[in-house]
């Protein structure tokens, strides 16, 4: 078909080389009949389009064009055919895939003998890769364009934000590129510039350059985002058709400025030349920036010495009047208005750290500061501000931080400058705009330091002048205390020789006021309450102070009272700060008296005899060592009492006998009689020892008692009978202190003591010229079920002599016949033998002989005889 298609004129073989050729030439080859339809094709063009050769053939060509090149094809065909060649034709031809392919055909028309046309011979060039270089060097062209621009820009524009927008301006304006942004970090501070043609905000801006984006950029120096709106780096928050992006890192000389964020039309993705040239772009904007850096340092550096210089002499001046400043009052003033005049802060203050409020307090303020916020104080709540105190580093306050007050009277949107002035307090100035300059800061630092230096003068000169003072005064205090240390002894050797507890009273006043530190003592004592006072001795101009203030009231107690009510010590420092006391203490200052004490004089069970009342001229008069001094005499005074009190008992006179119910079961015969379930009368002390007592008692019913039962009450260390058991006696041990010996302490004497399992009946003899109280608070303070039943008047014991006696025994003397006598030792027949009593004393048969012989020449027919009718009871608290 081909053959007698090509006409007469070419033989078989010059056609079937012709055939060959076309068939495999590199270029798609086909041939269309007059009719523009399909006769053949060449394996390029099946190759190139994806049909299958014998399946197109007879096909109109313009079937596998697009709808406006069928078109093109359908009218240029027949002036192809006429003309007999067409060069550069183009077409968009259509793959067998759908795809469209940007052609150009070459061709020529074979024709027969008649000149009519017979077949085209056409053969086309794909033009994508040439329309694809094309695209790259306009693209590039245009990058180079836009980098050609940003570099004048660079090279004009000395302002840096000024610069950055021209520049966004420039990268976006171009239609190779979206919109486009810089973001400046570091020194500068996180700031934005969005680039012109943008649909994003401000804030849309901020929030997509996050801390993980930009140190993501920062990190590789360059960063292709292969789709803008979507994750991990989702740059357009409403969404958009996808598109590419790209992050370049401004950096130069190891300084960080920022990153520079591109991004590009849908469906163009940047080649690696053009990301090359991005990058090279942001080299230049790192330059740039890393240029004006440079010249803002130098010039702020040429700033700051000029300001420093300044600011320097201002603060020398200052300092050389902070060194002639002689209180710290006045070195603040200086300070505040040296603040004020070379910084230019008109709201500058000085705050202290107050010890006793615990809070930063103003010690100095500016006129204008003063007359806008008035006194502040700053707690340690205040974190923001007492955070420059404790760390002692300076730093700026936003007022927002501060508590709700703080924060209303410093106003809205305030900063303050705090620096810290050591462990003094802090130096405050209100800043005058958002930024603080680093000189400014840096004179207050100095500022602050030069006033700390000069406050430690300041104070250690105080300290120097008050070491001075304390030293004389602690000298003067010394030989005040010493001649007061010197009346105390007196005070001593003087009680020694009183004979009445009245003169002894008397005698202490006296000695006291004989000092130069008391101007007032007296001595009360308690009547029927311990509130309810009576002075009984007194000594030193009282100017009407006793005669004026209430002592028996039980209610606005002055000190004495309050001393008798609480058995303690009270003192007055300064009777000025005690004035809402009550009457006491303006009485006391209309008498000049600026300190009191008062002592109870009570003895080891609490039992209160009195109470030594002292008043000073001197404010805090009675600390320490006279304060001690003092209360020796109470306790002076107490023992005194006691010795009187046993004097009282050693000499003929009137007596009181003072019968008392005892109901309370913790004392000990009590628990016995309970435990025995029998009566008990005491008979004797049988031996006082520092670890024990030992006790003779008559049972009523021996065959009921036992020692194992009565050893049982917990107070009893031993029992056991005292000779025989048929004569009832029973020999108790008691662990000390016992009621014998405590009331004898003070004059009394045990007379007897009977004893049910209910009750414990206990007769004392005691002097009639005593008063009962004390005697009676004894036992109120051992027992709490304790009743006066009688009181009798009798005549003494015993005379002195008969004492005397006494005293010559031993106390072992003493204690065996004492045993012997109440045991029935002289009894006939004797109750107890002399092995008995050796066995109760642990010691041997001869040994209680000896001492009964030498105690009987002594004592028998003086002692015992007279005394045969004493009942006394012993027992322990």
């Amino acid at each position: 078909m081909e053959d007698s298609a090509s006409g007469g004129g070419n033989d078989g073989e010059s056609f079937t080389t012709k055939s060959v050729l076309r068939d495999h030439a590199p270029h798609p080859y086909q041939s269309l009949n007059s009719e523009g339809e399909i006769m053949a094709v060449n394996e390029a063009w099946v190759a190139q389009l994806g049909y299958d050769a014998e399946a197109v053939r007879g096909d109109w060509f313009g079937t596998f064009l697009t709808e406006d090149s069928a078109a093109t094809f359908e009218e240029i065909f027949p002036e192809f055919l006429d003309a007999g060649r067409v060069t550069d034709v183009e077409y968009d031809i259509l793959g067998a895939d759908g795809e469209v392919i940007p052609v150009s055909f070459d061709g020529r028309v074979e024709y027969d003998e008649q000149g009519d046309p017979v077949r085209t011979h056409c053969q086309f060039t794909d033009l994508r890769p040439m329309r694809e270089r094309d695209e790259a060097i306009q693209r590039l062209s245009e990058y180079r364009r836009v980098l050609s621009a940003v570099d004048r820009a660079l090279v004009r524009i000395d302002d840096v934000h000024e610069m950055l927008e021209r520049v966004t301006e420039v990268v976006a304006g171009s239609d190779r590129f979206g919109c486009s942004f810089i973001a400046l970090t570091g020194e500068d501070s996180l700031d934005f510039v969005c680039g012109a043609g943008s649909s994003l905000d401000a804030a849309d801006v901020r929030a997509f350059h996050t801390e993980a984006y930009v140190s993501r950029v920062l990190e590789e120096g360059s960063l292709l985002l292969a789709d803008v709106t979507s994750d991990p780096f989702d740059q357009h928050p409403d969404g958009g058709p996808a598109h590419a992006g790209l992050g370049v890192a401004l950096e130069q000389g190891g300084t960080e400025y920022g990153v520079f964020t591109v991004h590009f039309p849908p469906g163009e993705d940047p080649t690696d030349a053009e990301i090359e040239l991005l990058e090279g772009l942001g080299a230049d904007l790192s330059v740039f920036l890393h240029n004006r850096h440079l010249e803002q340092d130098r010039q702020r550096k040429a700033d700051h010495l000029e300001t420093r210089e300044r600011l320097f002499r201002r603060l020398h001046e200052l300092t050389q009047a902070g060194l002639s400043a002689e209180s710290e009052a006045e070195l603040f003033d200086q300070v505040v208005e040296g603040m004020v005049d070379a910084l230019g802060y008109p709201q500058v203050a000085i705050l202290g750290f107050d010890q006793e409020a615990g809070a930063l307090e103003v010690r100095g303020a500016s006129d204008s500061f003063e007359a806008a916020y008035g006194e502040l104080a700053f707690t340690p709540t205040d974190e923001a501000v007492w955070q420059v105190f404790r760390d002692e580093q300076s730093r700026i306050v936003e007022v927002e931080a501060l508590d709700g007050d703080l924060r209303a009277r410093l106003g809205p949107a305030t900063k303050l400058v705090a620096v810290p002035i050591g462990d003094y307090g802090i130096l405050l100035a209100k800043a005058m705009s958002d930024t603080i300059d680093d000189v400014d800061l840096e004179m207050m630092e100095l500022c602050a330091a030069h006033c700390e230096a000069i406050l430690g003068r300041i104070r250690r000169e105080a300290d120097l002048r008050a070491a001075t003072a304390a030293r004389a005064e602690q000298a003067e205090r010394t030989e005040q205390l010493q001649r007061f240390m010197e009346t105390m002894g007196r005070v001593q050797s003087a009680l020694a020789q009183t004979e009445t507890t009245e003169a002894m009273a008397a005698v202490v006043c006296e000695e006291l006021v004989s000092t130069d530190l008391v101007e007032f003592a007296w001595i009360g004592r308690p009547q029927t309450t311990d509130t309810d006072l009576k002075r009984v001795a007194w000594a030193g101009p009282d100017r009407g102070y006793l005669d004026a203030i209430d002592l028996t009231a039980d209610r606005t107690l002055g000190p004495a009272q309050r001393a008798a009510d609480s058995r303690s010590v009270v003192r007055v420092a300064n009777v000025s700060e005690h004035l809402h006391e009550g009457a006491w203490a303006k009485e006391a200052l209309s008498a000049d008296y600026r300190a009191v004490v008062a002592l109870p004089v009570m003895d080891e069970h609490g039992v209160l005899y009195g109470v030594l009342s002292a008043c000073s001229t001197q404010v805090e008069a009675f600390e320490e060592s006279e304060g001690a001094a003092l209360e020796d005499v109470a306790d002076l005074l107490a023992t005194y009492h006691r010795v009187h009190a046993v004097r009282a008992t050693q000499t003929r006179g009137e007596r009181l006998e003072l019968e008392f119910e005892i109901r309370d079961p913790s004392y000990p015969l009590l628990a016995v009689a309970r435990r025995l379930e029998t009566h008990l009368r005491f008979e004797t002390v049988v031996g006082v020892r520092e670890d024990a007592v030992r006790v003779l008692v008559e049972v009523a019913d021996p065959e009921a008692a036992s020692p194992e039962t009565a050893a049982d009450v917990t107070v009893v260390r031993d029992a056991d009978w005292f000779g025989s058991p048929s004569a009832g006696r029973l020999l108790l041990e008691f662990v000390p202190p016992c009621l014998v010996t405590e009331v004898s302490k003070h004059g009394a004497e045990m007379r007897s003591a009977v004893v049910d399992p209910e009750a414990a009946t206990v007769v004392l003899s005691y002097p009639a010229n005593n008063p009962v109280r004390p005697l009676f608070e004894l036992l109120q303070s051992l027992y709490t079920a304790v009743d006066l039943e009688a009181r009798r008047q009798t005549t003494a014991l015993q005379s002195r002599s008969n004492r005397n006696v006494v005293d010559t025994l031993t106390d072992r003397q003493r204690e065996i016949i004492t045993a012997a006598y109440y045991g029935g030792y002289f009894d006939t027949p004797k109750a107890i033998s002399g092995e008995d009593l050796a066995e109760n004393f642990d010691i041997s048969n001869s040994a209680v002989s000896k001492h009964l012989r030498a105690a009987q020449r002594s004592l028998l027919e003086h002692l015992l005889d007279s005394t045969s009718d004493n009942r006394g009871f012993n027992d322990q608290p």
